[in-house]
Parts: structure tokens; C-alpha cells; sequence
């Protein structure tokens, strides 16, 4: 395993660690007395927590088998994806329960949102293309339009994925006090302790927006690599010379 590759696993292994450690560590945090009041008052969501600030330290095993996984030479690219995205999805179900009664929603869709994004961002950088541009026994043409089509196809999943990020963020960013405010005035009330719960909410929700854009972030860095690597690969390419038969 090369350094890059490395350096890459030490990455992703922090990342899932984080992954699971925001959601679970936000609400432990980030929300007031009123706000975990009004919750189990209106949802039943009680305010207990199983392991109190301890379920961080869950990140710490996370990222070591993460590591160990996606560092074995045997495994497939896109398995090394599934497989980080599995551990983090898996340790998402587990801290449901720290907060009874599960399962708590913010913490399951951070949790398998985060995980799939791990999942793509391992993905992406493991892909092999094994185009074999410089195998002379393919026909020139061919070689030029298998590059040309993974560079389309690549292409268009990043401005895919820009869309989507742009979208999600968006949508946390700018209605995550009204849907606060909506979700805790359930009674046609809106109240101080209302208010208050809608801001805290609005803090949670941009921490997730932000820790996603993260991601998201890194996910784009990646692809635009692999996108300038097809990018060389087909400058290049070189046209078969003529074969001038001798008369």
C-alpha cells in the first residue's frame, strides 16, 4: 500500500469517526433544557441519554476497523466502499440506543446520510478504470472513445453531485428555523420556549448542513482528480502510424 493510499485511509477513517461522533455528540450538546422539555412533552422523546458524552468515544473503534478494512490488499474498490459505508450504517443503528425511546430520526438520518457518503467518497477513490490506454493491440478509435465515455459519465455525476449537495444544504440552511418553530408549535402555540427550541434546532440542523458539505466537499476533490487523470490518459493516446506496405 502506497503512502497516498495511506494517508487516504487515516482520512477516511477520521471522517467515519466524525460520521458518527456530530450526530450522537449534537444532541448531547446543542440543545437546552427547554428544548428537551418541549420534546417530551409534545413526542415523548425523553431527554435520558444511556451513555451520556461516553457514546463519543465510539468513534475511536470505528476508525480503526474502518482503517483495517479498506487498508487490505484483497478487498475490491467498490467493496472497500460498501464496507466502510456498512460500519458506519451499522454503529448508526447501535447509538439509537442512547437515546430512548428509538429510534431518534436525527440521529438515523444523519447517521445512514453520512454513511452513504463515506461509502461514495471510498468508492470514488479506490475505482480502478483499467482502461488499458496503451495497449496497442486495441484500435486507436477505441481506446479514445472508452476514455471519452468514463469522462462523460464522471462528469455528469459531478455536476450531479453538486446539484444534490447544493440542494440538501440549502434546504437545512435555510428552513431549519421554520421547521423547528413548526415542529415544537405542533399545539398552534408559538411561545419564548418555542423560539428557543427553534433555534436550537437551527444550530443542530447547521452543524449537520456543514459536516455535510464536508463531505461533500471531498467527495468533488476526488472526482475532479479522477476526471484529470482520464483527462491525461487521453492526451496522451497517440494515433497508430500508417503501415506503408513495400511494393
Amino acid at each position: 500500500m502506497g503512502k497516498n493510499q495511506r494517508l487516504f485511509g487515516i482520512l477516511i477513517s477520521i471522517l467515519s469517526a466524525l460520521s458518527f461522533s456530530i450526530p450522537a455528540g449534537v444532541l448531547l450538546f446543542f440543545r437546552s433544557a427547554e428544548t428537551r422539555r418541549l420534546a417530551f412533552e409534545i413526542y415523548g422523546i425523553s431527554s435520558f441519554s444511556l451513555c451520556g458524552p461516553w457514546i463519543l468515544i465510539g468513534g475511536v473503534p470505528i476508525a480503526l476497523l474502518t482503517y483495517i478494512m479498506i487498508s487490505r490488499e484483497n478487498v475490491k474498490p467498490l467493496r472497500k466502499g460498501i464496507i466502510a459505508s456498512l460500519i458506519l450504517l451499522g454503529a448508526a443503528f447501535a447509538s439509537l440506543l442512547n437515546y430512548p425511546p428509538p429510534p431518534h430520526l436525527y440521529v438515523l438520518g444523519c447517521g445512514a446520510i453520512y454513511a452513504a457518503m463515506i461509502g461514495l467518497v471510498t468508492g470514488c477513490y479506490y475505482h480502478d478504470f483499467n482502461l488499458r490506454t496503451h495497449d496497442e493491440e486495441i484500435n486507436y478509435v477505441a481506446r479514445v472513445e472508452r476514455i471519452k465515455l468514463e469522462y462523460e459519465t464522471w462528469f455528469r455525476s459531478l455536476l450531479a453531485i453538486l446539484a444534490v449537495g447544493a440542494a440538501v444544504s440549502g434546504t437545512l440552511v435555510f428552513r431549519a428555523f421554520d421547521y423547528g418553530k413548526t415542529m415544537f408549535s405542533i399545539r398552534g402555540e408559538v411561545t419564548k420556549d418555542v423560539l428557543m427550541a427553534a433555534m436550537d434546532s437551527q444550530t443542530v440542523m447547521y452543524i449537520a448542513a456543514f459536516y455535510f458539505g464536508l463531505l461533500v466537499a471531498v467527495l468533488i476533490i476526488i472526482m475532479v482528480k479522477k476526471i484529470t487523470e482520464l483527462s491525461d490518459d487521453l492526451h496522451k493516446i497517440r494515433p497508430e502510424k500508417p503501415k506503408h506496405k513495400s511494393i
